[in-house]
């Protein structure tokens, strides 16, 4: 399992993505808009199963993807969650996390990525074309 991981998630008002990096039973990870996660993973021999204990930092005034309002200062969540094996490689599978259900979606990456997994920001900026008209 030890590796780098991209996931996109998805619930009731949004989506989101981020990149994970396994180191033994460690997990690290970060995901837009500024989340952080520590956490551990254990998988089942039998089933090839994995299961995810973690702790979420969520930023100020962000809202969580299953339906939250955003809170005017950090908090920490803390969950745990099943996968397929393999993280499900690349297929999409259902997990509740605290308050409801989400929808994930995880993928291997070459390792170089794994720095993403500290944190990232990305910048959107406008492009200075006007739309067109159908």
């Amino acid at each position: 399992m030890n590796g780098t991981y991209q996931f996109v998630y998805g619930g009731y008002i949004g989506l989101g993505f981020g990149v994970f990096r396994i180191n033994g039973n460690h997990l690290v990870g970060a995901h837009f808009p500024g989340g952080k996660y520590r956490g551990t993973v254990s998988k089942d021999s039998i089933t090839g199963k994995i299961t995810v204990a973690f702790e979420m930092l969520v930023k100020a005034g962000v809202a969580l993807v299953q339906g939250t309002s955003p809170l005017e200062f950090d908090s920490t969540r803390t969950g745990s969650f099943t996968t397929p094996p393999d993280f499900g490689d690349g297929e999409l599978f259902k997990v509740y996390i605290e308050p409801g259900y989400i929808t994930l979606m995880v993928k291997r990456l070459p390792d170089e990525y794994s720095s993403f997994a500290d944190g990232m920001r990305v910048t959107i900026e406008p492009t200075n074309e006007s739309p067109s008209a159908p």
